[in-house]
C-alpha cells in the first residue's frame, strides 16, 4: 500500500481514493486553525489598543468603542452637559468624599442608614450651587467642568436625604418621587 493511501490525519488507510482522510472526523478535526483552508490569521485585534478581540467580525474592543463618537449610541455629541459632568468619574469621586465628610448623614434633619431604615442620600452643591458654579465659570464642555477647581471643592457640598433634597429650592420636579413634594 502507497503512502499516498493513508489518512493525512490517523494515518489509516483510505476506503476512497479521491478523499486525503479515512472519515468526516478526521477531515474537520484536520482542518481547524492554521491548517484549515479558510484560515485568515484568527481573530483580529483592535485597531486602537491591539488587544485581541472576542469576534472576527469586530474592529475594536468593547472599552475602545464605547468611547465618544465611536459608541454605538452616538448622536453627534447631543448629550447635555450636566449629565455628562455627574456621570463621570471625578464627580463620582467628589460625591464620595462629600458622603465621607458628611459621615453619610443628611445635614438638614439628621436622618442615615442603619437600624432598619434605609434613607437615600444626595450630594448636594452648597452653599454655592452646581448651577452657578458652571455660569459663573462659563463652562460649556466637560473639559472645561474637569478643570474647574471650584466645582470639585469639596468643602461646597453637603450630605441630604431625598426628602429634603426635594425641599431645596431649584431641585427639579422630575426628581421626585411619586408625587412626593
Amino acid at each position: 500500500m502507497a503512502a499516498t493511501d493513508l489518512c493525512k490525519k490517523c494515518n489509516k488507510n483510505r476506503p476512497k481514493r479521491n478523499s486525503e482522510f479515512c472519515s468526516i472526523t478526521c477531515r474537520n478535526s484536520f482542518r481547524v486553525g492554521k491548517k484549515s483552508d479558510t484560515w485568515k490569521g484568527g481573530k483580529p485585534n483592535c485597531v486602537d489598543c491591539g488587544k485581541k478581540l472576542s469576534r472576527y467580525n469586530a474592529k475594536r474592543c468593547r472599552s475602545c468603542s464605547a468611547i465618544g463618537e465611536r459608541s454605538n449610541n452616538w448622536k453627534g455629541g447631543i448629550t447635555k452637559l450636566c449629565f455628562s459632568i455627574r456621570n463621570c468619574k471625578k464627580y463620582k469621586e467628589w460625591r464620595l468624599a462629600v458622603y465621607k465628610n458628611g459621615h453619610y448623614t443628611c445635614s438638614m434633619c439628621g436622618a442615615k442608614n442603619g437600624r432598619g431604615s434605609t434613607v437615600l442620600l444626595n450630594a448636594d452643591h452648597f452653599p454655592k450651587k452646581f448651577s452657578v458654579i458652571i455660569k459663573e465659570n462659563k463652562i460649556k464642555t466637560l473639559k472645561e467642568a474637569l478643570n474647574c477647581d471650584e466645582l470639585w471643592n469639596e468643602s461646597n457640598g453637603r450630605v441630604l436625604c431625598f426628602e429634603c433634597h426635594c425641599l431645596i429650592d431649584g431641585f427639579s420636579n422630575k426628581f421626585k418621587r411619586n408625587g412626593k413634594n
